[in-house]
Protein backbone atom coordinates (compact mmCIF):
# COMPACT_ATOMS: atom_id res chain seq x y z
CA UNK A 1 0.00 0.00 0.00
CA UNK A 2 1.33 3.50 -1.01
CA UNK A 3 1.70 5.84 1.52
CA UNK A 4 0.47 8.67 -0.87
CA UNK A 5 -3.28 6.91 -0.87
CA UNK A 6 -3.39 7.12 2.75
CA UNK A 7 -4.26 9.97 5.41
CA UNK A 8 -2.68 10.84 8.45
CA UNK A 9 -5.51 10.30 11.20
CA UNK A 10 -2.98 10.44 14.23
CA UNK A 11 0.29 10.62 16.07
CA UNK A 12 1.76 8.10 18.78
CA UNK A 13 2.76 9.62 21.88
CA UNK A 14 5.15 7.97 24.76
CA UNK A 15 4.30 3.92 25.89
CA UNK A 16 1.86 3.67 28.95
CA UNK A 17 2.44 1.02 31.27
CA UNK A 18 3.89 -2.34 31.04
CA UNK A 19 2.86 -3.87 27.84
CA UNK A 20 3.74 -2.21 25.14
CA UNK A 21 0.61 0.35 25.21
CA UNK A 22 1.07 3.62 23.40
CA UNK A 23 -0.70 6.60 23.63
CA UNK A 24 -2.42 8.10 20.50
CA UNK A 25 -3.44 11.45 19.39
CA UNK A 26 -6.22 11.40 17.06
CA UNK A 27 -5.70 14.37 14.48
CA UNK A 28 -9.51 15.36 15.37
CA UNK A 29 -12.35 15.41 18.15
CA UNK A 30 -12.74 11.70 18.37
CA UNK A 31 -11.41 8.20 17.64
CA UNK A 32 -14.42 5.78 17.40
CA UNK A 33 -13.51 5.93 13.84
CA UNK A 34 -10.66 3.85 14.93
CA UNK A 35 -12.75 1.01 16.36
CA UNK A 36 -12.95 -1.28 13.25
CA UNK A 37 -9.42 -0.24 12.16
CA UNK A 38 -7.20 -3.59 12.24
CA UNK A 39 -3.60 -2.43 10.41
CA UNK A 40 -2.29 0.69 10.05
CA UNK A 41 1.15 1.83 8.29
CA UNK A 42 2.64 4.41 10.79
CA UNK A 43 5.73 6.63 9.26
CA UNK A 44 8.22 6.43 11.85
CA UNK A 45 10.22 9.68 12.94
CA UNK A 46 13.25 8.19 11.48
CA UNK A 47 11.69 8.50 8.29
CA UNK A 48 10.80 4.74 7.44
CA UNK A 49 7.24 3.10 7.42
CA UNK A 50 5.85 0.20 8.98
CA UNK A 51 2.38 -1.46 8.45
CA UNK A 52 1.40 -2.75 11.76
CA UNK A 53 -1.30 -4.68 12.99
CA UNK A 54 -3.56 -3.50 15.98
CA UNK A 55 -4.11 -5.82 18.66
CA UNK A 56 -5.14 -4.03 21.39
CA UNK A 57 -7.26 -0.80 22.07
CA UNK A 58 -8.80 0.88 25.03
CA UNK A 59 -9.37 4.14 27.04
CA UNK A 60 -8.30 5.56 30.00
CA UNK A 61 -9.20 8.52 31.29
CA UNK A 62 -10.34 9.48 28.05
CA UNK A 63 -6.73 9.23 26.66
CA UNK A 64 -6.43 6.63 23.79
CA UNK A 65 -4.03 3.72 24.07
CA UNK A 66 -3.16 0.89 21.33
CA UNK A 67 -0.96 -1.85 21.51
CA UNK A 68 0.24 -3.65 18.14
CA UNK A 69 1.59 -6.89 17.21
CA UNK A 70 5.12 -6.54 17.44
CA UNK A 71 5.80 -4.51 20.16
CA UNK A 72 4.75 -5.95 23.47
CA UNK A 73 7.06 -4.07 26.04
CA UNK A 74 7.56 -0.77 26.84
CA UNK A 75 11.19 -0.97 25.67
CA UNK A 76 10.27 -1.53 22.36
CA UNK A 77 7.04 0.30 22.58
CA UNK A 78 8.87 3.34 22.26
CA UNK A 79 10.03 3.39 18.95
CA UNK A 80 7.19 4.30 17.84
CA UNK A 81 7.15 7.76 19.77
CA UNK A 82 6.43 10.69 16.98
CA UNK A 83 4.90 8.25 14.46
CA UNK A 84 1.90 9.52 12.39
CA UNK A 85 -0.32 6.99 12.14
CA UNK A 86 -1.88 6.34 8.35
CA UNK A 87 -5.14 4.43 7.39
CA UNK A 88 -7.20 4.05 4.09
CA UNK A 89 -9.61 7.29 3.08
CA UNK A 90 -12.10 4.50 4.29
CA UNK A 91 -11.43 4.25 7.32
CA UNK A 92 -10.28 8.13 8.35
CA UNK A 93 -12.56 10.27 10.75
CA UNK A 94 -15.52 10.39 8.73
CA UNK A 95 -16.20 14.60 7.60
CA UNK A 96 -18.67 16.49 8.67
CA UNK A 97 -20.56 19.16 6.57
CA UNK A 98 -18.25 21.88 5.40
CA UNK A 99 -15.01 20.00 6.87
CA UNK A 100 -12.32 18.65 4.47
CA UNK A 101 -9.29 16.48 4.88
CA UNK A 102 -5.73 18.90 5.10
CA UNK A 103 -4.14 16.37 2.38
CA UNK A 104 -7.00 17.12 0.23
CA UNK A 105 -6.13 20.72 -0.04
CA UNK A 106 -2.58 20.13 -1.77
CA UNK A 107 -3.22 20.60 -5.73
CA UNK A 108 -6.04 23.16 -4.44
CA UNK A 109 -6.26 26.16 -6.64
CA UNK A 110 -6.90 29.81 -5.28
CA UNK A 111 -8.62 31.66 -6.92
CA UNK A 112 -10.07 35.34 -6.21
CA UNK A 113 -12.75 36.84 -8.73
CA UNK A 114 -12.61 33.79 -11.07
CA UNK A 115 -8.73 34.62 -11.50
CA UNK A 116 -6.53 31.81 -10.14
CA UNK A 117 -3.84 33.61 -8.19
CA UNK A 118 -1.75 30.67 -6.46
CA UNK A 119 -1.40 26.99 -6.25
CA UNK A 120 -1.29 25.18 -2.68
CA UNK A 121 2.05 23.11 -2.27
CA UNK A 122 1.58 22.10 1.22
CA UNK A 123 -0.04 22.53 4.58
CA UNK A 124 1.88 23.55 8.03
CA UNK A 125 0.29 23.41 11.44
CA UNK A 126 0.48 27.26 12.43
CA UNK A 127 -0.15 28.07 15.71
CA UNK A 128 -3.65 29.75 15.20
CA UNK A 129 -4.50 27.13 12.31
CA UNK A 130 -3.86 25.67 9.24
CA UNK A 131 -2.08 27.67 6.77
CA UNK A 132 -1.74 27.13 3.30
CA UNK A 133 1.72 27.23 1.55
CA UNK A 134 0.67 28.55 -1.92
CA UNK A 135 2.64 29.13 -5.10
CA UNK A 136 1.99 32.00 -6.66
CA UNK A 137 1.76 32.73 -10.51
CA UNK A 138 5.37 34.47 -9.98
CA UNK A 139 6.90 31.34 -8.57
CA UNK A 140 6.67 33.26 -5.09
CA UNK A 141 5.68 31.52 -2.34
CA UNK A 142 3.27 32.80 -0.15
CA UNK A 143 1.99 31.69 3.91
CA UNK A 144 -2.43 31.77 3.67
CA UNK A 145 -3.91 31.38 6.86
CA UNK A 146 -6.81 28.72 6.40
CA UNK A 147 -9.34 30.82 7.84
CA UNK A 148 -12.97 32.55 7.18
CA UNK A 149 -11.37 35.62 7.00
CA UNK A 150 -9.14 35.09 3.96
CA UNK A 151 -10.48 32.00 2.57
CA UNK A 152 -14.17 31.74 1.55
CA UNK A 153 -15.36 27.88 0.31
CA UNK A 154 -13.55 25.07 -0.55
CA UNK A 155 -14.58 22.77 -3.56
CA UNK A 156 -12.22 19.25 -3.52
CA UNK A 157 -14.06 18.25 -6.60
CA UNK A 158 -13.02 21.55 -8.50
CA UNK A 159 -9.65 21.73 -6.74
CA UNK A 160 -10.17 25.17 -5.54
CA UNK A 161 -10.50 27.58 -2.76
CA UNK A 162 -11.97 30.76 -2.82
CA UNK A 163 -10.19 33.96 -1.72
CA UNK A 164 -11.63 36.93 0.34
CA UNK A 165 -9.22 39.36 -0.30
CA UNK A 166 -6.50 39.47 -2.85
CA UNK A 167 -3.44 41.18 -0.77
CA UNK A 168 -2.97 38.27 1.20
CA UNK A 169 -0.63 36.91 -1.84
CA UNK A 170 0.85 40.80 -2.25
Amino acid sequence: METKDLLATATIGSSFGIRGEVKVYPNNEGHDYLKNVRKVVLLLSNGSVRQVEIIGKRVVGGQLLCSFQGYDAPEKAKELARAIMLVPRENAYPLKDGEVYVADLIGCSLVYQERVLATVVATIDGPQGLLLEAKGENGVNHLVPYLSAYVGATDIQAKTIQLRVDWILA
